[in-house]
């Protein structure tokens, strides 16, 4: 929908975060990775919508696969957020129907990979349909009263 965005975020739950959402590694679960569909399609970069991941490292022919741009580079796309928000560095790209995106937000050691905070550029021409399919390192088990509870498999 014209307008809409997501302020750049993490997908996974820190040990810093608030209430019942605390990652410890030992004892709890946490998204470990995130599938991003792309339903739609932006017919242009001016149009925005992209996905955009500030802290990602680009290769040195990313403007080479087509809908995606080193934000660092004065041709990239403009994508501000309300927040003021800008972005200055790292990984754009644009969504088109049936493409998908998947990053992992743990590294191997189970430690949790900031450089995957990651926003969704205004919609500025069109409407954007996404769905995300998060897959978790632990079963998650809900309990009433709102707090998750793991499960053991053994």
């Amino acid at each position: 929908i014209g307008g809409s965005f997501y302020e750049p975020h993490d997908d996974f739950f820190s040990a810093e975060g608030k209430g019942s959402r605390r990652y410890h590694p030992l004892a709890g679960s946490n998204r470990m990775a995130t599938l991003l569909l792309s339903l739609s399609h932006m017919e242009s970069d001016t149009a925005g919508g992209q996905t955009f991941f500030p802290f990602a490292q680009t290769i040195e022919n990313i403007s080479e696969i087509p809908g995606s741009h080193d934000a660092a580079h004065m041709s990239s796309p403009a994508c501000n957020f309300p927040s003021g928000a800008q972005a200055r560095g790292g990984l754009m790209v644009r969504p088109k129907r049936g493409e998908a995106l998947l990053w992992y937000s743990q590294l191997p050691s189970g430690e949790l990979d900031r450089r995957t905070r990651h926003g969704g550029c205004p919609v500025s021409e069109g409407v954007k349909y996404s769905a995300n399919v998060w897959v978790w390192n632990r079963r998650v088990v809900y309990a009433s009263g709102g707090t998750d509870q793991v499960e053991d498999e053994d």
